[in-house]
């Protein structure tokens, strides 16, 4: 009988101490606001504390698919876009309108 070597999959930890979430090597090369759940990819990005109140929401959130792929380069152009908003609200501009469809998300 052959032994089978034990190899880790795991390669990187997130989340809190108190939710620790393990990241398979699958997944490892995952952008940073890029989540994956049961319905696909989506692109999740908290908003800073003191911007909320301009944005009238705590995260940008948006569908992005089942394709891995189509999702990453979703990801990446909406990252560099919710950057832009980001620095326009920290410049002090009386009215922020995204210009992407992101739907509050409720956390607990």
């Amino acid at each position: 009988m052959q032994q089978r070597r034990f190899t880790p999959e795991v390669v990187q930890m997130t989340g809190t101490q108190r939710q620790q979430k393990v990241r398979s090597a699958k997944d490892a090369d995952m952008p940073t606001y890029m989540r994956k759940d049961d319905h696909g990819y989506r692109f999740l990005r908290p908003i800073p504390q003191d911007l909320r109140t301009l944005f009238k929401k705590a995260n940008f959130v948006k569908r992005l698919g089942r394709d891995y792929k189509k999702a990453k380069g979703l990801c990446a152009l909406l990252t560099v876009q919710t950057d832009r908003e980001l620095a326009a609200a920290r410049s002090n501009q009386k009215e922020v309108t995204s210009t992407v469809d992101f739907h509050p998300e409720v956390t607990h």
